[in-house]
């Protein structure tokens, strides 16, 4: 006679060729499984342990308390743990008040229970030495969050909706039920007699989710059609096999486009001439990866950010956009730099010659003495470098090196050749020249006008090197600091120059 399956083990087989298809669960792992007591996480504890002898695993289970439910969630604390001990499984039990610290942490419940949650996972992982957390997600979470995702605006990684295993600070989380149905779920509860919880939160109103889960997923299976949320979950799996091949395409390209400045340079640099050659989804994922790893991750970066990033590429040189994260994105000659704003008075790019010379913004912290700068323009060497204002510091000064009002420099400096609307302060900075009257009036000629070097904020010429310096930055004897510009020329001195 033929020996009878035990009850749940079509099931059971189901939910093991998920985990052997993902590599979810090696023989001898230790998993914690979060178990709340509601229809699902018991799925997973049963499932666990019928498959407990087969991988040779080490079961603890983890329930918390958030705070919200007063005796209905101790009585479910209770419940968990006595079907724990009739299981045999190691019970944890972690008490927070989760309200409390959404305020605290000024976020809203769900997230604050979720960094509660998963703190308290990696706490009984490392008390245990266990390698695995597991949760119970199942296919309707995953539609329910590809819809929430969609309708947000997400792109194609957050479309993936939940992830079926996925490593997060040295702990792998694996989701044996991803992918089968809530009804598979409760039936395989009923055909065990299986009793469960149910948390009257998961009913209310207020939660984003609650409602996508039980309005708008039950009007698209009925008015749509009656497998919308396996559809939904299907396209889920797609888009997740879909980003993991965009992402090894991405991950070649930014290689290619981007540079890294290293554990005490946190400067990132995209090489345009790369990245003009990349198809536009793989231009703003090289710049959403660079943006993510220059801030420390992408928690804030928003589409408009990797937009105006990318808008960049065509702007002037020295352009500059503020980013989260106390970050900025600045236009060079050749690259766009993303960088801390905090540590750029510590270093200041080198410049390769030819086209517009970004000095960059003058750092508003600065150890006097100890800083300089060389940028090379043709045969030149210009230097610049900041100092007190000092007894002696506003000596004569030739007219290849001028000193300028550091407090008055607010916007980015470029060192470049003249450009259209381009001007100079003059009679104390009460009034403005146009560069082209002031080179007919200092007799400039025409083939030294297009490549004499002009430092600039935007289209105000601070100096017009070997002409003269706007009247509107100089410093004076009550200014603080003092920006020192010279400019060294190798060999024979500009023949127009006037004595």
């Amino acid at each position: 006679m033929k020996k009878q399956k035990p009850k749940g083990y079509a099931f059971c087989r189901e939910i093991k060729q998920s985990i052997e298809k993902y590599h979810m669960l090696e023989t001898g792992d230790g998993v914690v499984a979060g178990i709340s007591g509601g229809a699902d996480s018991l799925c997973l504890l049963y499932v666990l342990c019928a498959l407990q002898e087969e991988y040779k695993l080490r079961l603890a289970a983890l329930h918390i308390n958030h705070g919200i439910r007063g005796e209905e969630a101790d009585a479910d604390e209770e419940f968990v743990r006595r079907e724990c001990e009739k299981l045999g499984v190691v019970f944890r039990a972690l008490h927070r008040d989760v309200p409390a610290l959404a305020a605290q942490w000024k976020m809203t419940e769900e997230e604050a229970g979720r960094k509660v949650r998963y703190e308290a996972f990696r706490g009984v992982v490392a008390e245990l030495g266990y390698q695995k957390i597991a949760v119970a997600h199942n296919e309707n979470d995953s539609a329910e969050t590809f819809l929430f995702q969609a309708l947000r605006g997400s792109g194609v990684r957050g479309l993936s909706g939940i992830v079926p295993i996925r490593e997060e600070q040295g702990t792998t989380i694996i989701r044996p039920l991803l992918f089968v149905s809530r009804a598979r779920i409760e039936e395989f509860l009923a055909e065990g007699g299986h009793p469960f919880c149910t948390d009257r939160t998961n009913l209310s109103k207020d939660y984003t989710r609650n409602r996508i889960r039980n309005e708008l997923l039950p009007m698209a299976a009925e008015i749509v059609n009656a497998g919308a949320v396996s559809h939904l979950a299907q396209t889920a799996a797609q888009m997740y096999e879909l980003s993991n091949f965009l992402q090894t395409q991405v991950e070649e390209a930014y290689q290619r486009a981007v540079k890294e400045g290293g554990a005490e340079n946190k400067e990132i640099s995209i090489d345009i001439s790369v990245y003009k050659q990349l198809p536009l989804f793989l231009q703003q994922e090289v710049v959403l990866r660079a943006v993510g790893r220059a801030a420390g991750g992408g928690r804030d970066i928003a589409r408009t950010h990797i937009e105006a990033i990318c808008s960049l590429i065509c702007a002037q040189t020295g352009r500059r956009i503020s980013l989260p994260h106390k970050i900025f994105a600045l236009r060079q000659y050749g690259q766009v730099l993303i960088a801390p704003k905090e540590g750029r008075e510590q270093k200041m790019p080198q410049l390769d010659p030819g086209g517009y010379f970004c000095v960059d913004t003058i750092p508003k912290v600065l150890t006097f003495g100890q800083y300089e700068l060389n940028l090379y323009l043709s045969e030149s060497d210009l230097t610049v470098c900041c100092a007190k204002n000092e007894k002696n510091s506003l000596n004569e000064r030739n007219c290849y090196t001028k000193c300028f009002d550091y407090g008055k420099i607010e916007n980015i400096l470029i060192l470049r050749t003249k450009r259209p609307g381009d001007y100079i302060q003059i009679n104390g900075g009460t009034h403005r020249k146009r560069l082209k009257d002031l080179f007919t009036d200092m007799k400039v000629p025409g083939e030294y006008r297009e490549r004499l070097p002009l430092l600039t904020m935007g289209s105000h010429v601070l100096w017009a090197v070997g002409v003269r310096s706007s009247e509107g930055f100089l410093a004076t004897e009550n200014t603080k600091q003092i920006l020192v510009v010279e400019l060294k020329k190798r060999g024979k001195k500009l023949q127009w120059q006037k004595k």
